[in-house]
């Protein structure tokens, strides 16, 4: 017995019963699942059908009530949902007995009006079942059910014409109806002890054990791909990258995630590795990146750094993630998480924005800028020119993706604006050329946005929510 039942058990010796107007709510659900809760349902079913529990109600009832949700029963009075479960549980009964009794009274099943007197499902079922021993093959009871189709099996055994060493005697010997009498003796036992009122408590506290284990609940599950092309193009930190997350956002505006749910009650997040556009020899000395999401600060590892030894007041950084460093190309890294799940102390109400900010090891990372403002040059090929910022750190074969050209030539202008991108040919630290021939334009563009596919980070992070 764990310490978690024994305070269970005290907690309801000092209760005694409990007030019937005593609301029930998902801090207090687990009043109605004690053995005194049980009995009183039991006691309510008896009056309504009246007809005393057996061992076998008893056992259907347990496994009903463990099935319930709930949900169904918050903010109801304690006896209010005892009358609930046992009005539930009495029609559920009487669904299946009719059922059961339509199956049994069909004399055309196939086959098994040739081997019993009735004709019936449960006749053939009692007399097959009287010839298995204990060790019988396990596949044998699987496949005996009650329902339509059922083929007959062993109709020799049905009728008592064979037998074995290893199998009962046939049902006419006195032998054999003492061994069948011996085992079911030992089936009742068993059904006995599990129905102990120890036994039940027992049952019970396993089931509010997972319950409030989500790990076992089926919760509200979204994964979110974030991808720095579709940030916000402006943010208070240029170090910052921010996205909207929510049902209504508009595919192909900058910024805007569009989800399926509401990001609300999120207690898990769950981030993939993914290649980041870090120069390497920041990382290298440590190689470790960590990962900051700052609407979730509140509930993050904070770090205590003296960065100057006279200081009195540390400086505190805080991170949900911590990446290793597994492979360098050029100037990205691949990041693998070293703990991929971050759990939340207390539910997070409701998300509808999300920043990430780098960090090595503890303090703020700086990006290279991943875009920037060019003046276009028409000619074959095309040559852009920086205005800002004042240089683009780009090589030759670097992705660079033109957002905004218009020319007014419209082929040109779809050539340029190609989705897909195009691999540069650096000239100097401010301009490169990309294959495209505007010879047939004089002049130039300005005020031309591109984006820097090699400077481009996107990542997958899973939210776990509670179900509203």
């Amino acid at each position: 017995m764990n310490s978690n039942t024994s305070g269970r058990r005290k907690m309801f010796a000092s209760q005694g019963d409990m007030p019937p107007d005593t609301m029930i709510l998902h801090t207090n659900f687990h009043l109605v699942l004690t053995r005194e809760s049980l009995t009183k349902i039991a006691n309510k079913i008896s009056k309504k059908t009246g007809k005393k529990m057996d061992l076998n109600g008893m056992d259907a009832l347990v496994k009903f009530v463990s099935r319930l949700p709930e949900s169904r029963f918050y903010n109801k009075q304690y006896d209010e949902v005892h009358e609930m479960i046992a009005d539930d549980f009495i029609n559920r009964r009487s669904s299946m007995l009719k059922q059961v009794q339509e199956q049994d009274f069909d004399t055309k099943l196939s086959g098994v009006d040739r081997d019993t007197d009735s004709g019936t499902i449960s006749d053939y079922e009692k007399k097959e079942v009287f010839q298995f021993t204990p060790d019988e093959n396990a596949y044998k009871f699987t496949a005996h059910q009650d329902r339509r189709g059922n083929s007959i099996i062993d109709q020799e055994r049905v009728v008592g014409k064979r037998s074995s060493p290893d199998n009962i005697l046939p049902l006419d010997s006195v032998k054999s109806q003492y061994m069948v009498n011996n085992e079911i003796y030992k089936v009742m036992k068993l059904m006995s002890s599990f129905m102990a009122p120890e036994s039940i408590e027992s049952t019970f506290s396993r089931i509010q054990s997972n319950l409030t284990n989500y790990n076992n609940i089926s919760l509200v599950h979204q994964l979110v791909q974030f991808d720095s092309r579709n940030r916000l193009p402006a943010t208070p930190n240029p170090n910052d990258y921010k996205w909207n997350v929510h049902t209504s956002g508009q595919p192909g505006k900058l910024g805007d995630i569009r989800i399926l749910d509401t990001l609300q009650q999120v207690i898990r997040l769950k981030i993939f590795p993914f290649w980041a556009p870090v120069n390497p020899s920041i990382a290298n000395p440590y190689a470790k990146i960590r990962l900051l999401i700052r609407e979730f600060i509140a509930q993050s590892v904070t770090v205590s750094e003296f960065n100057d030894p006279s200081q009195s007041v540390p400086t505190l950084e805080n991170y949900h993630f911590e990446f290793e460093v597994r492979e360098t190309v050029g100037d990205r890294i691949y990041l693998v998480p070293a703990q991929d799940i971050y759990d939340f102390r207390k539910p997070m109400a409701r998300v509808e924005t999300i920043t990430t900010n780098f960090r090595s090891p503890f303090g703020e990372e700086v990006f290279d800028p991943d875009s920037g403002i060019f003046t276009i040059t028409y000619g074959n090929p095309t040559l852009f020119t920086i205005t800002n910022p004042a240089v683009h750190l780009l090589n030759t074969g670097d992705l660079v993706y033109v957002y905004n050209s218009d020319s007014g030539d419209e082929l040109i202008d779809d050539e340029i604006n190609n989705p897909l991108g195009y691999n540069i040919t650096k000239i100097s630290a401010t301009q490169f050329t990309i294959p495209v021939d505007s010879s047939a334009l004089v002049g130039s563009e300005t005020n031309i946005h591109v984006y820097y596919g090699s400077k481009r980070v996107f990542f997958q992070i899973e939210f776990l929510c509670l179900e509203q």
